[in-house]
C-alpha cells in the first residue's frame, strides 16, 4: 500500500475536493499510544462501521502541522481508507478485511478520524498546540489509547527494528527501546490530564479475549450503535489470543525485568502488567 504524503500533488487535490460528504460529521477520533500495539486491528474494525471513516497510517497530525485545513484532511482521510480497502487491508503480512462490512466507505459518516497512535504521540509533545487545533475539527472529540503488556510491546518494537536492519539488538538497543516507550507513557498521561473526559483506554489483551464486547464499549463511547451482524464480522478477524512476544527475546534478564517494573508501577494505566 502506498501511503499519501504531504507533497504538493496531495495539497491541491484536496484543496479542490469537495465537501459535501462531512456534513453529518459529528465527532473526530484519533488514536494515541505506543507503536506495535494492535492500533491497526482496531483501526480497521472501526472502519468497518457504516458511520465510521479510520484511515489507516495517514499521520493526520502532521498534516495538520504542515498546514493542511481541516477539509482537506478529512479528503485525504477518505482517500486512504479507500486505498487500504483496494489493496484488501493487508498491512505486514497480516489482513485486517472484515467480511461483508464498510470498510473503505461508509452509509451515513458521522465520525472520521486515523488511526496512526504512536507517531500522533510524537507529534503532540513536539507541537502541543495541534491538540486544540484537532480538537476544534468537529463538534466532539474522542480519544482510543490502546495499551499492550510493556513487556510485549517493548519486545515487538525490538524485533520489527530486528527484522528491518537484519540485525539482532544487544541490551543497549534495549534500554534504549523502553526509554523510547516511557517517553510515550509519560506524554500520554500529560494527554490524558488535559483531557479526561474525551479519552478512552483500550487494554488489547481484554479486547482479544472479549471483542464483541469491548467493541461495543469501544462504539457506546464514540456514540454509535452496532448491530450482531457488525459485531460477529468483527469478530472473526482477531487473534484466538494475544501474543507474548517477551518470551521470544533473551534480553529479559531479572534486573531488565525490574527495571521496567519499576517504571510501569508509576502509571495508574499499567499497574496491573507485570512480566
Amino acid at each position: 500500500m502506498q501511503l499519501i504524503k504531504p507533497n504538493i500533488g496531495n495539497y491541491l487535490s484536496s484543496l479542490i475536493a469537495g465537501g459535501s460528504q462531512f456534513r453529518d460529521l459529528s465527532t473526530y477520533c484519533m488514536f494515541i499510544g505506543y507503536p506495535r500495539s494492535s492500533h491497526s486491528l482496531i483501526g480497521a474494525l472501526l472502519d468497518a462501521h457504516p458511520e465510521m471513516i479510520i484511515a489507516h497510517e495517514l499521520n493526520a497530525l502532521d498534516f495538520l502541522k504542515k498546514g493542511y485545513s481541516r477539509k482537506q484532511i478529512f479528503h485525504l482521510l477518505l482517500r486512504q481508507s479507500k486505498a487500504f480497502h483496494d489493496t484488501q487491508n493487508e498491512w505486514m503480512g497480516y489482513s485486517y478485511k472484515v467480511e461483508g462490512q464498510w470498510q473503505g466507505r461508509y452509509d451515513k459518516l458521522k465520525i472520521i478520524g486515523d488511526k496512526r497512535g504512536g507517531s500522533s504521540t510524537a507529534l503532540l509533545k513536539e507541537n502541543p498546540e495541534l491538540l486544540d487545533k484537532i480538537k476544534s475539527f468537529c463538534e466532539k472529540f474522542k480519544v482510543l489509547h490502546v495499551i499492550r503488556n510493556p513487556y510485549d510491546n517493548i519486545t515487538t518494537m525490538i524485533k520489527r527494528k530486528e527484522k528491518k536492519r537484519n540485525t539482532t539488538f544487544n541490551e543497549a538497543d534495549l534500554h534504549r527501546k523502553i526509554d523510547h516507550y516511557f517517553d510515550k507513557t509519560a506524554q500520554i498521561e500529560k494527554i490524558k490530564t488535559q483531557i479526561p473526559d474525551n479519552i478512552l483506554d483500550i487494554y488489547i489483551e481484554i479486547f482479544i479475549e472479549n471483542p464483541k464486547a469491548e467493541l461495543s464499549r469501544i462504539c457506546e463511547f464514540l456514540e454509535v450503535e452496532v448491530n450482531e451482524d457488525y459485531l460477529s464480522s468483527c469478530a472473526d478477524i482477531v487473534f484466538n489470543k494475544s501474543r507474548k512476544t517477551r518470551h521470544n527475546i533473551d534480553l529479559w534478564t531479572s534486573k531488565n525485568i525490574e527495571v521496567v517494573q519499576k517504571r510501569i508501577d508509576q502509571y495508574d494505566f499499567l499497574k496491573h502488567y507485570s512480566f
